[in-house]
């Protein structure tokens, strides 16, 4: 082998001998530069894992405080630091029901972004409880976190200002509690039309239902809904949280003659939209028929009179009447009751009228000389009573009874001063008369007033029943 020139550090030459004898010269690197590249490339692997690792750390960083500068993360956190016991508290610092608190599942409430409310410099959510949206929590900036950064903490926590909504009749009285709701919950008059009947469609002038809203009120339990007449209300239907109160109705009673066209608010009764029955028991002439309808001259198709019901009035209704020649009738209203005498004035043909008032009046008499012995002629007094009575009837079975206990009657109150009250036809055959009188001698004294039933038996008006009042 020979050395061509210094070769220093850069090379070995080395001579090889080829195939078929030829020599090669081959140039060897030395091993000092392979150390050195090596280290090189390591150093640079390892600057560059440094710098990667740098910048994940920057990165997580970031991330983190990015992720802690989020207001619903501060929102979470403050949740998660309460339990049932301390919602309970907010909800009711802040108004909210007891009773209402106290009937939640307050473990698990539920967030979401109060749109209408929310900003980047006070973001609000609305937290809801048993799907019952209840307080709104608003955030504030908080401490810095870097990187331009900031956290956020709990500014306000109010409840959300919603409740129950009441529909009531105009003049109702709401309480929720011990308190009277005061005007200011009233939102809107005649919010809501009511769903009236065939006899009210046509009035205008009748109210719809005013709303009132109740704030932090969730639970209807806690109202209390008294009508205008102070009875109490409940809810007729519910949608969603509104409960809607309907007036309170009446029913209305029409006694009238047959023949006649009754109209509550300018509509006609008819078997269709009202019911029509003979003298209900609301009414007073039913207890004074009742038990003596199979000695009646008539049924309940042909008496001559109809009684009405008309039911579920909201409103006082206007009633009238009128003969089928046009003849209005005038009625006597008491207390849901409107009887209309037939004919007007309860007065038939005039010599009728005045047949029937003398024959009144003489069964009156007969009957007070009866009860009071009068000048003790028993039998006489007797005989004449008897006579006036219809054989085997009511009256006539208890003036015979009470023949006995009469003998000892001391003439008293045998002459007092009576006059004739209302006189009512029901049918050609039977009609009632009421007679009014004071004790003898005093006729500024007590007033007291005996109905009789009178029917026609062998051509002449007896009486059926006497009714004292």
């Amino acid at each position: 082998m020979k050395l061509y020139g210094n070769t220093g550090s850069r090379g070995v030459a080395r001579q090889r001998s080829a195939p078929g004898g030829a020599a090669t010269a081959v140039l060897e690197r030395p091993q000092g530069d392979s150390r050195r590249f090596r280290r090189g490339f390591l150093i640079y692997v390892l600057v560059m894992l440094l710098l990667i690792a740098a910048g994940l750390t920057v990165l997580w960083f970031r991330m983190d405080v990015y992720e802690r500068s989020l207001p619903v993360r501060a929102l979470e956190s403050w949740m998660d630091a309460r339990d049932s016991a301390d919602w309970a508290k907010v909800l009711t610092e802040q108004g909210v029901e007891p009773g209402f608190v106290d009937s939640l599942d307050l473990r698990s409430p539920e967030y979401y972004k109060n749109l209408s409310v929310y900003t980047d410099e006070a973001p609000a959510f609305t937290l809801s409880f048993a799907a019952r949206p209840l307080l709104t929590v608003t955030l504030r900036p908080g401490e810095k976190l870097g990187f331009g950064r900031h956290g956020w903490t709990v500014d306000t926590v109010t409840a959300v200002d919603s409740g129950l909504a009441v529909y009531v009749p105009p003049g109702a009285v709401v309480t929720v509690g011990d308190a009277v709701v005061g005007p200011e919950c009233l939102v809107q008059r005649d919010a809501q039309k009511l769903s009236l009947g065939v006899f009210e469609q046509g009035r205008g002038d009748i109210p719809g239902l005013d709303k009132y809203v109740l704030n932090r009120c969730f639970t209807v339990d806690s109202v209390t809904v008294t009508g205008p007449d102070g009875s109490a209300l409940t809810p007729e239907y519910t949608v969603g949280n509104a409960y809607y109160y309907p007036p309170v109705t009446a029913d209305v009673h029409i006694v009238a003659p047959a023949d006649a066209t009754v109209t509550v608010n300018g509509v006609a009764l008819n078997a269709e939209n009202a019911d029509a029955r003979s003298l209900p028991p609301e009414t007073d002439e039913f207890a004074l028929f009742e038990g003596i309808e199979d000695a009646l001259p008539f049924t309940g198709e042909n008496m001559g009179r109809t009684a009405w019901t008309v039911s579920g009035l909201v409103a006082a209704p206007e009633v009238a009447a009128a003969l089928s020649d046009g003849t209005a009738l005038t009625a006597e209203h008491t207390d849901g009751i409107w009887s209309f005498p037939s004919p007007p004035a309860g007065k038939p043909d005039p010599a009728l009228a005045a047949e029937q008032e003398t024959r009144i009046m003489e069964v009156f008499d007969a009957h007070i000389a009866y009860l009071g012995n009068r000048s003790g002629a028993m039998e006489t007094n007797y005989a004449r009573f008897i006579a006036c009575l219809v054989p085997n009837g009511e009256a006539f079975t208890q003036a015979r009874r009470a023949r006995d206990s009469i003998i000892w009657a001391k003439g008293l109150n045998t002459h007092p001063d009576a006059h004739l009250g209302e006189v009512l036809r029901y049918h050609p055959d039977c009609f009632t008369a009421q007679v009014d009188f004071t004790p003898e001698g005093d006729p500024d004294g007590p007033v007291s007033s005996n109905i009789y039933i009178f029917v026609r038996y062998a051509g002449q008006w007896r009486v059926l029943r006497i009714v004292s009042k």
